[in-house]
Order: structure tokens, then sequence, then C-alpha cells
């Protein structure tokens, strides 16, 4: 793997980061309890990172690791998202 291809990733999840934070920062502006419910982090921390600046947030979004991770969903729910006729068989078997 080329030091380029490790660079474009790092700044890809680095970005990643970034949207993240400052999602989680717009939607605490507006409601803590809805943004900690829906970005499954606690209240506190949805409080600290409504009181950051655009700039707190570049500067913790900064690391090159992921710094969340994806909610383990319902595989019922993942085949409906990815295979658009297994709500149809799922009907069918009477679930």
């Amino acid at each position: 793997m080329s030091t380029n291809t490790v660079s474009v990733r790092a700044r890809d999840i680095q970005e990643i980061n970034r949207l993240y934070w400052q999602s989680l920062r717009e939607l605490a502006l507006e409601n803590v309890a809805e943004a900690a419910l829906r970005f499954g982090v606690s209240q506190d921390v949805a409080e600290r990172i409504r009181e950051c600046s655009l700039g707190d947030i570049s500067t913790l979004a900064s690391a090159s690791l992921m710094q969340f991770r994806a909610k383990k969903i319902d595989l019922a729910i993942f085949d409906d998202m990815t295979d658009p006729d297994a709500r149809l068989r799922q009907l069918a078997r009477g679930l």
C-alpha cells in the first residue's frame, strides 16, 4: 500500500470524524437529549460537544482512527435495506 493511499484514507477518516462531531454539535445546539439519543452518546458528551467551537471540532476529529462505531442492527432491518424483496418474503411467511 502506498504512502499516498494511506494519507488519503487518513484524511477520509478525519473528514468522517469531523462530520460526525459537527452533526452531533448541531443537533445538541437544538436539543441535547435528542442528540445524545440519536448519536448514542451520554448527555454529558452531547453537552460538552455543544460547547465546542468548529476549531475544537476539527482538532477533536484530527485522529486518523474512527472515533465512533456503527451500531449493531437487527439482521431483519439490514435485510430490508439491502434486499428489496426481503420484506415480501417475511410477509409471505407471516412475520
